[in-house]
């Protein structure tokens, strides 16, 4: 199946992806600006406008789709550009290739895997919640249950994780330090952030540990971390400030 965003291969330079993809998404924001939405009824205007299409076609190489609805463009280019900000903060970490990035699409791999030229590797999970709470459909929980028990390959090798989010998903997350007592049964030693750019993408690594009351590898250990973490992190325990 077709995506919005297809790199064409990898491994690749990290700056040939950073650049490829700002292109994209260049491509994609000016057809989205063009969108018509004058053109649609006043009386099935939500309606209509959840399922009119962006025509895409001929864009871009990397644009895999010929059109895409108005909705699920705002959503993807949203994670897209949280995606472009980790790419250019990974360039000023010295990471110089990417292995692995899927910029619109829940593969079940790391959205990003990058390395440096001395080998090491960081694997990324990037996401854009909206809302004023941070884990809005407990994304932050799940995000955090896929690294910590993660088992491919780049983390077998001691890959450094991290997390890139929102302003608000990144408060969220620091508010998250003073229970790292009770979070290093689940494999978290620390959550420090690393990086906030401009338009305020907050990267936060996730500092794992394989202490006493860690799973197990394997899928069943994911799904019971991250059922361990709702418990954990129930929604109004980490409460705004």
């Amino acid at each position: 199946m077709p995506h919005l965003i297809e790199l064409p291969k990898v491994p690749a330079d990290l700056i040939a992806v950073l650049e490829g993809l700002e292109g994209a998404h260049e491509e994609i924001v000016a057809a989205a600006r063009a969108w018509p939405s004058a053109e649609l009824p006043d009386e099935t205007w939500g309606v209509s406008a959840k399922r009119s299409l962006v025509e895409l076609a001929n864009l871009h190489p990397w644009i895999g789709v010929q059109s895409q609805p108005i909705s699920e463009l705002v959503n993807q280019l949203a994670t897209v550009e949280r995606l472009i900000d980790v790419l250019r903060w990974a360039e000023s970490a010295e990471f110089n290739t990417v292995l692995a990035c899927h910029p619109t699409t829940s593969s079940g791999d790391h959205d990003l895997v990058a390395r440096r030229g001395d080998g090491s590797l960081g694997v990324f999970e990037v996401s854009d919640v909206a809302g004023d709470t941070g884990n809005a459909n407990q994304k932050m929980t799940s995000d955090l249950g896929l690294l910590i028990n993660c088992t491919c390959p780049y983390c077998d090798d001691g890959a450094a994780k991290y997390v890139a989010t929102s302003r608000v998903s990144g408060d969220w997350l620091s508010r998250l330090v003073p229970r790292l007592g009770r979070m290093e049964a689940l494999g978290v030693a620390g959550l420090p952030p690393v990086a906030e750019t401009e338009s305020g993408t907050v990267i936060t690594q996730l500092n794992h540990c394989r202490g006493r009351g860690t799973k197990a590898p394997g899928r069943g250990a994911e799904v019971s971390v991250v059922g361990d973490l709702g418990r954990l992190l129930q929604p109004g325990s980490v409460q705004s400030t």
